[in-house]
C-alpha cells in the first residue's frame, strides 16, 4: 500500500501534455544521435584513453595528415587565445555533471553551447596556422571546415561522412558511408541506438539538420524575394549554394537550439535524470574526439613544443593550478606532445574529477 493509500489522499497520476511529450520525443532522438556515435566509436577505436590513441593513429595513418608541412605560426598569442577558450569551453562541458546527473536536466541547457564552441574555437585555432585570417560567422567557419578538413580528407571516419543536395525534394546524398553500408535502412528514432542502426541514424541526422537549415536559409530567401513560395529549382539551387552538412553542422544545430529555441528541450520533467546523463556523455563523446582531432593537426603543424607550452600555460590557470578536472588536458598533452617534458610531477593520466 502507497503512502497516498494509507492516509486516505487520492492517487494522482500526471500525464504529459501533448506539447510536454513532443518535447520529450526532441530530446530522445537527440540523446540517441549522440549515444550512437559514442557506441560507433567505442567499437571502432575503444574507450578512455585507447580510443583517444586509436584516433590519433587512424589520423596520422591519412595521406592527407602525412602531408602536412611544419611551419611556425605567424601569430602565437593569437593561437593561445584561441585554444584557450576552446580548452575553457571543453572544461565548462566536463564540469557540467560534477554534481551527478540530477542536475544535467538544468546543466544541458548550455552544454551544447560549450561543446560547439570549444570545436568552434579548435577549428579556427587549425585555420589560423595555415595563415588564414579569421572568418566572423559561423557559416564561413563551417564551410572553411568542411573544405580544410572534410574534403582535405584530415579526420578519420565518421567524421568524413557528409550530406549534401536537397532533402526536401528527395535528392540527398550521402558520402563517407561504407559502400556496403544500408543508409536508408529502417529504425526507429525513439529506440535505443544500436550498432546494425549507425549508419541509417548517422544519415537521418545529417539529413534532418540540413534540411532544417535549407528551411532557415529559404524564410531568408522569401523575406529577401517578398515571396510566399520558391521553384523546384530555385530550391535545388539554394541547396547547392550550401556547403555539404557534417558533424560540425549537427553541434551547430544543438547550439542553435539550446541558445534560441525552446530551452525546455533540455529541461523535461518526464526525462529521467539518467537520460540527461546519457545525452552530456554522448555530447562529451563527440565534442572530446573533435577537438583531439583537430589540436592534433595543429601540433602537426606548429610542432608539439608550441603546442605544450600554451596547454602548460592554461592548465596553471594563471598560477592557479587547474587540478584534477583538467585530467583530459593532461593526457592530450601526453599523447600530442610526448617529446616534450612536463613540469607537472603528477601523473599524465590524472582522472576527471
Amino acid at each position: 500500500m502507497t503512502s497516498e493509500e494509507q492516509s486516505g489522499l487520492p492517487l494522482v497520476i500526471r500525464f504529459p501534455s501533448d506539447e510536454e511529450d513532443a518535447r520529450i520525443k526532441r530530446f530522445t532522438v537527440h540523446r540517441n544521435y549522440l549515444g550512437s556515435i559514442e557506441l560507433f566509436l567505442a567499437v571502432l577505436y575503444g574507450t578512455g584513453r585507447d580510443q583517444a590513441a586509436n584516433l590519433v593513429t587512424a589520423q596520422r595513418a591519412l595521406p592527407a595528415f602525412q602531408r602536412i608541412q611544419r611551419r611556425a605560426t605567424a601569430d602565437e598569442r593569437e593561437l593561445r587565445r584561441l585554444l584557450g577558450i576552446s580548452w575553457a569551453s571543453e572544461l565548462q562541458l566536463r564540469l557540467a555533471n560534477i554534481g551527478g546527473d540530477v542536475f544535467l536536466r538544468y546543466s544541458n541547457a548550455w552544454t551544447p553551447v560549450q561543446a560547439y564552441y570549444a570545436v568552434y574555437m579548435s577549428i579556427h585555432a587549425w585555420l589560423s596556422t595555415a595563415g588564414m585570417g579569421h572568418i566572423d560567422d559561423h557559416t564561413g567557419t563551417l564551410r572553411a571546415a568542411v573544405r580544410h578538413l572534410v574534403e582535405a580528407r584530415l579526420l578519420p571516419h565518421p567524421w568524413d561522412v557528409n550530406c549534401s543536395g536537397s532533402p526536401e525534394l528527395g535528392e540527398r546524398a550521402i558520402a563517407g558511408a561504407p559502400a556496403n553500408a544500408n543508409i536508408d535502412a529502417h529504425f526507429e528514432n525513439l529506440s535505443a541506438p544500436s550498432l546494425g542502426d549507425f549508419y541509417p541514424r548517422l544519415a537521418k541526422m545529417l539529413e534532418t539538420t540540413r534540411d532544417n537549415r535549407l528551411q532557415r536559409n529559404r524564410r531568408e530567401w522569401l523575406a529577401q524575394h517578398k515571396r510566399k513560395a520558391m521553384k523546384k529549382e530555385e530550391k535545388r539551387s539554394l541547396a547547392a549554394s550550401l556547403h555539404a552538412t557534417t558533424l560540425f553542422d549537427y553541434l551547430w544545430r544543438l547550439r542553435i537550439r539550446a541558445n534560441y529555441g525552446d530551452v525546455s528541450t533540455f529541461l523535461m520533467s518526464g526525462v529521467e535524470d539518467r537520460s540527461h546523463g546519457a545525452f552530456h556523455a554522448g555530447l562529451v563523446s563527440l565534442t572530446a574526439g573533435t577537438c583531439l582531432l583537430l589540436q592534433s593537426l595543429i601540433v602537426a603543424r606548429v610542432g608539439q613544443r608550441a603546442f605544450a607550452s600554451a596547454l602548460d600555460e592554461f592548465v596553471e590557470g594563471g598560477g592557479v593550478d587547474l587540478g584534477d578536472p583538467a585530467g583530459f588536458l593532461r593526457e592530450r598533452r601526453a599523447l600530442l606532445t610526448p617529446k616534450v617534458p612536463s613540469s607537472d610531477h603528477r601523473a599524465p593520466f590524472a582522472p576527471l574529477a
